[in-house]
């Protein structure tokens, strides 16, 4: 039996109960303290059990199924970006949330030095065809936080989820353009990490990435919005008749530009790649409240490259909705699913600029659409709902 001795005041009170204590070991060590090494390992695995107990001093005293939503609000987010706006949507809706997790404790750089570590540890593995775990399992077993965890990304950077996945029992992910250029880092991390369910925005998505993980449950659980969020003015003081915010359909737009000019109608869209012409969420907010036609086409028309053939509603279709605006474009296979009827009004491609003349001088004739539209966006296609559905999934399987 040895004894692992620590350097202490000799003086101090607590010492000589220490000193009786050693003397009785039959084989005493030479202290820790003088093997710079040993001393380096001790504290660390002291600060990782320091961080795990307080996590589960403050967050996990209870065991509950229902999941904390790691959130984050880096300084590197901007927070005037459409992606943010949607990540935090669900974040701030969700039941359970829990705020700011990467700067609890570690701030930004310990997660990514953790996240590098996890990719270079990936690829050694993959290329040495070994199959082993980055934490031993007797560790995550003794360091196991069984408080859910649940962390919504947009695309597959998982830093956000560390170093929380590595101890935790539970853990989920929802998943925003989980398109098919990320499923094999999405596999790789979910196989990792023992992720018990991924729920994904689109439906198509779901389904391959279930082919591809080993024991990860995969849902769809289409996009939402947060309804409060959104307004909407009256037909008389709408003043711009058609936008096209975010990624424009070129196509579409070289064939109605210039039709919609000599027409004198107010057609806002992105002249510079890249620059939105609602910069800030007021302004957003605003401009889709003032809006008569939202020209909404899937990334599988706009960008059919990064999509991969995959075919899903985003939010821009829900958001022009909850502001009272028609949609022209076309609409996703899975929408015409959930709504029950086809909400957008497709492109005539043999005269799309003559179309939108017609709907702007005809607008009466399409507001019984536009208020059918409204009210099912309101009443089931908010994130409340989509928690809902998450909360009794998840009662499932954990």
């Amino acid at each position: 039996m040895r004894l692992i001795k620590k350097q202490f005041d000799p003086y101090h009170i607590s010492m000589d109960s220490l000193r009786d204590m050693e003397v009785a070991v039959l084989m005493d060590w030479k202290s820790q303290s003088e093997f710079g090494l040993k001393q380096l390992t001790t504290n660390i695995l002291y600060r990782i059990w320091r961080f795990h107990w307080r996590l589960k001093k403050y967050y996990s005293m209870d065991i509950l199924w229902v999941p904390k939503v790691i959130s984050q609000r880096s300084h590197h987010f901007d927070p005037h970006h459409i992606a943010f706006d949607t990540v935090r949507a669900i974040e701030n809706s969700a039941p359970n949330q829990f705020e700011n997790a990467t700067d609890l404790f570690l701030g930004e750089m310990i997660p990514s030095i953790i996240y590098s570590i996890w990719l270079f540890h990936l690829r050694v593995r993959k290329r040495l065809h070994l199959n082993f775990p980055i934490v031993p399992k007797i560790l995550t077993n003794r360091l196991a936080l069984h408080q859910p965890y649940m962390v919504v990304l947009m695309g597959a950077n998982f830093k956000k989820c560390l170093p929380y996945f590595n101890f935790c029992t539970h853990k989920s992910l929802y998943l925003f353009d989980a398109w098919p250029e990320f499923h094999e880092r999405i596999k790789d991390f979910a196989d990792d990490h023992n992720v018990d369910a991924i729920f994904v925005s689109s439906s198509q998505a779901a389904k391959q990435l279930q082919s591809l993980v080993k024991k990860t449950k995969c849902y769809w659980v289409p996009e939402a919005i947060d309804a409060s969020e959104y307004k909407f003015y009256p037909l008389e003081e709408k003043n711009i008749d058609i936008l096209s915010f975010g990624r424009k359909y070129d196509l579409y737009h070289q064939k109605i530009v210039d039709s919609l000019a000599v027409g004198k109608k107010n057609y806002l869209y992105e002249k510079i790649k890249g620059h939105s012409v609602l910069r800030s969420r007021e302004t957003f907010v605003d401009g889709l409240a003032r809006s008569k036609i939202s020209i909404c086409f899937p990334l599988s028309m706009t960008n059919p490259d990064r999509s991969g053939g995959i075919e899903t509603m985003t939010n821009r279709y829900l958001e022009s909705m909850a502001s009272k605006c028609l949609i022209v474009g076309h609409a996703p296979e899975e929408m015409i699913q959930l709504f029950g009827y086809n909400p957008v009004i497709e492109v005539d491609w043999h005269d799309p600029a003559g179309q939108l003349m017609f709907i702007l001088n005809n607008y009466d004739n399409f507001l019984a659409l536009v208020e059918q539209n409204y009210w099912l966006v309101v009443r089931e296609h908010t994130w409340e709902r989509r928690w809902t559905q998450i909360l009794e999934l998840l009662s499932n399987i954990l």
